[in-house]
């Protein structure tokens, strides 16, 4: 009897999601505000779905306190505004 993988089409998903990401960030016009927020918005997604993802997998993590905030990010339950990601640099006109 063969098991059902339910990773399998998680990690399709997550591999979906990446992709999508990256072309995105590959049309994007950083000059445009609004184009450079968005994109910036969907890696900061993409950043908290893997993050998530790790936190689910990671039966060996239980009780580290920086993966348990990742999850939380990610599934929106917690964390504190310390956590939240912040661009590196800015993103707009001079």
């Amino acid at each position: 009897m063969e098991r059902y993988n339910s990773f399998n089409i998680i990690h399709k998903g997550l591999r979906a999601a990446l992709y999508q990401t990256a072309l995105q960030l590959q049309q994007t016009d950083f000059i445009e505000e609004d184009q450079a927020e968005e994109a910036l918005g969907k890696v900061k997604e993409i950043v908290m779905l893997f993050e998530g993802h790790a936190q689910v997998g990671g039966e060996g993590d239980a009780g580290d306190p920086e993966r348990e905030r990742a999850g939380q990010r990610a599934r929106g339950t917690g964390g504190t505004e310390d956590d939240e990601l912040h661009p590196v640099v800015s993103v707009g006109r001079p």
